[in-house]
């Protein structure tokens, strides 16, 4: 049912781990299981030294938080834990890799255009 907003995740992943929905203060989570509709997460409380873990939990974005047929339990799964991935910070050194090279072709092309320029006068 919501195989592709779960499986868009991979173990490892890091996130935030709220306590309900409308909770300010995240801490950071790393998935540790990716389940067809939900995961368990290890988390690192800020109050402690110690690690928690939660299982069975949604992602915050998770349409069935606004779906009314699931409305009775939302209360158990905002106490239970809400995840909310962080971007993928591999994907993101891959981005800053690509403007990188980039920024190269554009230098590359301007000496080129500079070149051309010169030759034309």
């Amino acid at each position: 049912m919501h195989n592709g907003l779960y499986r868009s995740l991979k173990p490892g992943q890091f996130g935030q781990v709220f306590w309900g929905i409308h909770h300010t203060v995240p801490v950071l989570g790393i998935i540790e299981v990716v389940g067809d509709d939900s995961l368990d997460v290890i988390f690192f409380p800020k109050t402690s030294d110690q690690i928690g873990r939660l299982r069975g939990i949604w992602r915050k974005d998770d349409p069935r938080l606004q779906n009314p047929n699931y409305q009775h339990i939302i209360p158990e799964i905002e106490q239970r834990g809400l995840f909310l991935p962080l971007p993928d910070f591999v994907a993101h050194l891959n981005l800053v890799e690509e403007l990188h090279s980039l920024r190269n072709e554009v230098e590359a092309l301007r000496q080129e255009l500079k070149q051309l320029k010169q030759q034309r006068k």
